[in-house]
């Protein structure tokens, strides 16, 4: 799959993460892209949450939504301010923060389906 292509696919503002932060680089954002692959924080914050650590929880989702702010992966990005939010505020059931952790493995999931799929630039 060409990079042009992944919009269809996930929320993604290529053209702004190229412009604002690769240097328009597509070789260059393609290879941060495929660090995700490799990345354990997603895992870690899944861990977090099944072991009730909500302060790592919080740290990984925040994390998350700075690396994927930086690749312009704007969907997730709000899923994890979305938790971020929710967890700094203190007022939310555990039924709210896991049905929000289900939304994003799910899109996370899909993502690096995607971004394995993607060609080298």
């Amino acid at each position: 799959m060409h990079l042009q292509e992944l919009p269809q696919y996930v929320a993604i503002d290529i053209q702004e993460a190229l412009e604002e932060r690769f240097m328009e680089s597509e070789a260059m954002y393609v290879r941060f892209l495929r660090k995700l692959l490799t990345s354990d924080d997603y895992k870690l914050m899944e861990e977090a949450a099944e072991a009730g650590n909500l302060q790592e929880v919080l740290r990984y989702a925040h994390n998350l939504k700075g690396v994927c702010a930086t690749l312009g992966l704007t969907g997730l990005q709000a899923q994890f301010a979305d938790i971020v939010s929710l967890l700094r505020s203190g007022d939310y059931t555990l039924p709210q923060l896991q049905a929000k952790l289900a939304a994003v493995k799910n899109d996370w999931q899909r993502t690096l389906q995607y971004i394995e799929q993607l060609e080298s630039a």
